[in-house]
């Protein structure tokens, strides 16, 4: 159960990094088609 404290907030993190990417590349794609 111990680990899961230090799992869960790393899966989190990284889930929200993607999250983030994936945004972050659409917003570049929108913005480079949109010239």
């Amino acid at each position: 159960m111990a680990s899961a404290i230090f799992v869960l907030p790393a899966i989190i993190g990284i889930a929200i990094a993607y999250v983030l990417a994936l945004v972050g590349a659409i917003g570049l794609d929108r913005l480079l088609f949109s010239f």
